[in-house]
């Protein structure tokens, strides 16, 4: 899920969902370890949304919020 956050607050503006997506290409679009379980919650920038989007299902206004990939369980 890539949550989008109100800048210079901290209110939830928009939740897009991502399709499935292999925590391979996760770990490799967010410059992490290879071991890394990929649980925690990830800025997502011009470079991460360009990786990603072919698994984005909505629009994600990068200009307008900060935003994070964010792990919940279940996902």
């Amino acid at each position: 899920m890539i949550r989008c956050y109100e800048r210079g607050g901290d209110e939830l503006v928009v939740e897009v969902p991502l399709r499935e997506v292999d925590a391979g290409v996760l770990r490799k679009v967010l410059r992490l370890r290879g071991d890394d379980p990929v649980y925690d919650c990830y800025p997502v920038g011009d470079e991460e949304l360009f990786a990603l989007q072919a698994y984005v299902d909505g629009y994600v206004d990068l200009c307008a919020c900060e935003c994070f990939l964010e792990c919940d369980s279940g996902e």
